[in-house]
């Protein structure tokens, strides 16, 4: 019977390959051409590299069905897929023993998702991390309260807060470590929490991140916004770190400019681009789009990196280790 059905499945198989195909090929084209000027085409690059996956078994049922035309072609799509994504997968390097010795920041950034999240759970989540820096997002009053009244308000005396009862505009930065330059960076859609703090005597500039989401109108405003940090990693007159909801992923080029401005993601640096941070508040749905990002600059070199549950909210927690170093240091690596 096995034999019979053989080649029926193989029959079967440029049917059901060439679709995955042209979808494959054109989220390429979309990579290629920077294409991101509509919601939906913001939302197909983010996808990317789930959608150009299934190339791969195309290529190998192909081949092995002699289908030879769609082999090569799929084959050709998926090494452009591992071309796209290689920067995320790639071996982590060891972390200098240089590094290992240096002062370090342990900073969690979320975005808290308003009033969505449990704000006792978040509570618990920040005192078994004893982050040095916090940054959450979409910072409700009522989770704002919470939280103070949990341990907050002696833990992390040093702050730039301002919660709100709209779920979009709440953030709030928290620190144990004192505040200086603590200001709003303005921006087409509000405005985000950063201040410098002082790690084994050396500035580093820290700045939440929360863009706008690339939908309907607000696609020209995701893209001043990506601008607007760009520009901001370019001026930095020492360490910085730009943590948050980038609303953007890595096959976005207007994520890819805040980077080429002298930046590098913890989670690429540690071998961990593949994250998904988003949606995490969907029992039956897994994470799909990384947008949530620690970004940091030279003079500082990422120990550690690790995602942490929604706790309600649809974006999960990132927590990340940073050693502060001379950007010398890092320039070598």
């Amino acid at each position: 019977m096995w034999r019979r059905a053989l080649p029926v499945a193989a029959r079967a198989v440029p049917y059901a390959g060439w679709p995955l195909v042209v979808l494959a090929a054109l989220t390429a084209l979309l990579r290629v051409t920077g294409a991101t000027g509509q919601a939906y085409l913001a939302l197909a690059l983010g996808l990317l590299p789930l959608t150009m996956l299934p190339c791969y078994a195309v290529a190998v049922a192909a081949g092995v069905t002699r289908h030879r035309v769609l082999a090569a072609v799929a084959a050709a799509l998926a090494l452009t897929h591992l071309v796209f994504v290689w920067p995320a997968v790639r071996p982590a390097p060891d972390v200098s023993a240089l590094a290992r010795g240096a002062p370090t920041l342990t900073l969690l950034s979320f975005n808290s998702g308003g009033d969505r999240v449990d704000p006792r759970a978040l509570a618990r989540m920040i005192a078994r991390a004893r982050p040095d820096v916090v940054v959450l997002l979409e910072l409700g009053t009522r989770t704002a309260k919470t939280l103070d009244a949990a341990g907050l308000a002696t833990a992390y005396p040093h702050r730039l807060v301002a919660a709100s009862e709209r779920p979009l505009d709440g953030a709030g930065l928290y620190s144990r470590l004192p505040l200086a330059e603590a200001r709003w960076l303005q921006t087409v859609t509000g405005a985000m929490p950063g201040a410098t703090v002082l790690v084994g005597g050396v500035p580093v500039r820290v700045q939440g991140v929360h863009v706008a989401p690339p939908l309907g109108r607000s696609v020209g405003r995701w893209q001043a916004e990506h601008a607007a940090l760009a520009t901001l990693a370019r001026d930095r007159s020492g360490p910085l770190v730009l943590a948050g909801d980038f609303n953007a992923g890595r096959q976005h080029p207007e994520w890819r400019s805040v980077v080429a401005a002298g930046l590098t993601d913890a989670d690429e640096a540690r071998g961990r681009g593949l994250v998904r941070t988003w949606p995490d508040d969907h029992v039956l749905l897994p994470d799909l789009l990384d947008l949530d990002h620690v970004l940091v600059s030279p003079g500082l070199v990422v120990l550690d990196v690790r995602d942490a549950p929604g706790l309600g909210s649809d974006h999960r927690a990132l927590l990340a280790d940073l050693a502060v170093v001379s950007p010398d240091t890092t320039a070598r690596r």
